[in-house]
């Protein structure tokens, strides 16, 4: 587990313990190793949060849109602070750089952002778990809410489960790290799974062999890693999907020049951090 998106209020609320709870949470994350990813800003809790982490010797990560930095909300103290055009760009990028989802309390940001990344879970286009950290209840009408919900069949039997709850930061990252590893090794077998049908396939093309053992699916796999020579084609090292999968090819199924450390073809200078649209992908604070 090497990042958690943490979701948090922009306000710090009318009890001292939820920013206790906060300043917890950063210092446990960075105690751990575990990367914050967050709205970028340094207001409310989430300023609280970041602050507790930087200071603890963790490393933050911000995510913010263009119109947020017009107002002077962000975070003028992370070494890594990522500019976005919309708040959808906002939500996509976190989403992309976690491997699980944590939620402080807040108001409707974060509202929005755990229904969200619940809903996603739900829909199958994540599987990363998701947990609200419980600070004196806050999260209870949530939780009554979702079992009503289930009562009256608009939520599926069991989707309670969908949300890992628990009342102190330490006692949720030790839920999380489990879940993680239940979660990654899933997507593992699930992989293994689409290579073997795969393989049963004639007549591959180049831009298939590299869909296949691209490490999106093969990440740092050795079974991808020996696999891929068999079907002739190359296994790039590291990084994302390419955009244009026929331009980065050869005839061949070779990568034409090459990938960066980002995962895309060409310069350095040109390396994106996500798969979403982003007019600017990263800026360190002045």
């Amino acid at each position: 587990m090497k990042r958690i998106c943490v979701f948090a209020g922009s306000r710090f609320g009318a009890r001292a313990e939820y920013r206790t709870a906060a300043e917890s949470l950063g210092r446990a994350m960075a105690a751990r190793h575990v990367a914050v990813v967050y709205g970028g800003a340094q207001v409310g809790l989430m300023g609280v949060l970041a602050d507790a982490a930087l200071a603890a010797g963790g490393q933050v990560i911000g995510v913010i849109p263009d119109a947020l930095v017009a107002r002077e909300v962000a975070h003028t103290g992370l070494d890594d602070l990522r500019i976005v055009p919309t708040m959808h760009t906002r939500k996509a990028l976190m989403a992309e750089l976690a491997d699980a989802f944590i939620a402080l309390p807040g108001g409707w940001g974060t509202f929005d952002e755990l229904f969200e990344i619940l809903t996603w879970s739900q829909l199958g286009l994540h599987g990363k778990p998701v947990a609200v950290l419980n600070v004196r209840g806050y999260f209870g009408p949530f939780l009554a809410l979702l079992a009503h919900a289930i009562d009256e069949g608009f939520v599926a039997p069991g989707g309670e489960r969908l949300v890992t709850v628990a009342d102190t930061a330490e006692r949720l990252l030790d839920q999380l790290a489990t879940l993680v590893v239940f979660a990654q090794t899933a997507e593992m077998l699930q992989r293994v799974d689409f290579w073997v049908k795969q393989l049963d396939r004639p007549n591959q093309g180049p831009e298939e062999r590299y869909f296949i053992f691209h490490p999106r699916y093969a990440r740092a796999s050795d079974l991808g890693a020996s696999m891929a020579p068999l079907l002739g084609g190359a296994l790039p090292e590291t990084g994302n999907l390419a955009r244009d999968t026929r331009s980065a090819l050869g005839a061949d199924g070779t990568v034409r020049g090459g990938m960066n450390q980002a995962g895309t073809t060409g310069n350095a200078s040109d390396r994106s951090v996500t798969n979403y649209p982003v007019t600017q992908h990263e800026r360190k604070a002045p």
